[in-house]
């Protein structure tokens, strides 16, 4: 008897000792050592899976890393930096994923740090046009001027507030009278830095009137902030920008002020030319324009009539490639405002920077580089573009870049592929903006010549195309002066982002969140 109850006790122990041991290794939790790690390019960190006897599956939600494993199963792995930006790597065990974030480490400038800067890359693979000649009728004094150094002014709060207020603006007043085409796309950038140049030439009433529409900045700070972001711009070499300037004046008609002209010099390269301003000048400033935009934008003018006396062009070329590229595009449905829908080819991916606007919904997309990115607003559902366009403020803009979140975000994102061409006029949008003396007989411009002058037209020009390698942009825009006798202009007539339908979007300057470029797309 007492054999058997021993018997049993020891049956009893040694079932509770083998019960035990499977409960107690379930209770061991699974765990990556860190769910966030901060690396240099180049630099390297080693993560760890423990509590599991798995195998595990690494992964990254970028290819800003590489991952080297260790041992059979896996459990070690060896991430190593390639280049500067925000990712997730990931491990999964079974059907479970764990996650570290990865920060790798941006490059600071002079004007703070961008969303993600690392090593240079090379320059984007491009093919440049065969350039366009200038006639020898169109004299260049360029040579005549060196260009003396500019004490850099950083872009600040004031200069970007200033900035993105205009750029809202231009881009309302410019939508209030487009009612030909569902596709806008203006540059903030090229019309500003015209502008710019023109105000440097402006005096008394019609110089404050300048300087009071673009946010309150003297012209010449005004020029000092541009041409330090343009600078930097162009010194990208992760996109390639693009940016060039001229003035034009008629032979025998007008005389340029020495100081005028070594102002623009200073602060925006301008190139110097004087020319007959015949249809020869005509084909010469569009081939200039050509040769600027990478023949984007192959003509600026049509004409130049018996009255215009100067021309102040800018011009803009921009392509960045992907730092994240997309893969083949796939068909999927997009809805206009009215309903209708058709398949387009859309670009489908993640990104890690999601921002919220007057309700609308946006995502940050870097270009290679990091220093400039696609911006796509969605606005709120049952909201049209241009209600969406009308109740945005520049603050807003501001406010809602400062305000992105980028930690622990991955947004699901559509971009359909696009491109087309737009242009349009801007004195009346100018003059609702303020700008008015300008355009007429009272114009002054005696900081640019002694002969009586005012602005006849500005005429802008903008191209995009938008696929899965990147983007490619440019835009010109032209200032043209006339005779200062001619009558006043009439004042204008005033009429008050998955993307799978109408979006609004921008190419930014990631340090300032400043838009370059700034258009909507109604229709694909």
């Amino acid at each position: 008897m007492k054999r058997r109850i021993l018997s049993v006790l020891m049956i009893i122990m040694v079932a509770f000792v083998f019960s035990a041991a499977p409960a107690s290794a379930a209770a061991k939790k699974v765990k990556l050592s860190k769910t966030k790690i901060t690396l240099k390019v180049k630099g390297t960190k080693t993560l760890k899976i423990t509590g599991t006897k798995k195998k595990v599956k690494w992964s990254a939600t970028k290819k800003l890393v590489t991952i080297k494993t260790k041992g059979k199963k896996k459990h070690t792995a060896v991430i190593r930096a390639k280049k500067a930006g925000t990712c997730w790597v990931i491990a999964k065990v079974g059907k479970k994923k764990y996650r570290c974030k990865v920060v790798i480490k941006k490059k600071k400038t002079d004007e703070g740090e961008g969303y993600a800067v690392g090593p240079v890359p090379d320059p984007p693979e491009r093919k440049d046009v065969d350039p366009l000649p200038i006639s020898t009728s169109s004299k260049s004094l360029t040579e005549n001027f060196k260009a003396n150094t500019v004490t850099s002014r950083a872009a600040d709060t004031t200069f970007i507030n200033a900035v993105n207020d205009t750029s809202v603006k231009l881009l309302q007043e410019t939508m209030a009278k487009e009612t030909r085409r569902n596709n806008l796309l203006i540059s903030p950038d090229s019309i500003l830095t015209a502008m710019a140049m023109t105000e440097l030439g402006a005096g008394g009433t019609t110089r404050t009137e300048m300087e009071t529409a673009f946010g309150g900045i003297g012209a010449e700070t005004y020029s000092q902030y541009l041409a330090t972001l343009n600078k930097r711009l162009t010194a990208d070499r992760g996109v390639y920008y693009h940016i060039a300037d001229s003035i034009w004046f008629k032979t025998g008609e007008i005389t340029m002020k020495p100081a005028f002209l070594q102002q623009n010099v200073d602060y925006h390269s301008a190139e110097v030319y004087e020319a007959p301003f015949n249809a020869g000048t005509v084909q010469d400033i569009n081939n200039w324009v050509h040769n600027h935009t990478n023949g984007m934008i192959p003509k600026i003018l049509e004409d130049l009539d018996a009255e215009a006396r100067f021309a102040l062009i800018n011009a803009i070329a921009f392509e960045g490639r992907w730092a994240d590229p997309f893969g083949n595009p796939s068909q999927k449905a997009f809805t206009k405002e009215n309903g209708d829908s058709k398949d387009v080819n859309m670009l489908t991916g993640f990104e890690h920077t999601y921002l919220k606007v007057n309700g609308g919904q946006g995502f940050v997309k870097p270009y290679e580089g990091g220093n400039l990115a696609f911006l796509g607003i969605l606005p709120p559902k049952g909201t049209s573009v241009e209600d969406f366009v009308k109740g945005l403020k520049g603050t807003d803009l501001t406010n809602a870049y400062a305000a992105r979140k980028t930690d622990n975000v991955l947004v699901d994102i559509w971009v359909p592929e696009f491109k087309y061409d737009y242009d349009t006029n801007l004195e009346d949008v100018m003059q609702a903006m303020g700008i008015r003396k300008a355009f007429t007989g009272e114009a002054d411009f005696s900081a640019m010549t002694d002969y009586p002058v005012c602005i006849d037209r500005i005429i802008h020009k903008t191209h995009i195309e938008l696929d899965k390698e990147g983007t490619k942009a440019a835009a010109a825009t032209a200032v043209v002066g006339k005779a200062g006798s001619a009558p006043p202009g009439a004042p204008p007539e005033k009429f008050t982002v998955h993307l799978d339908r109408p979006f609004v979007y921008a190419i930014v300057d990631t340090k300032t969140g400043i838009p370059l470029f700034l258009g909507y797309v109604k229709e694909i």
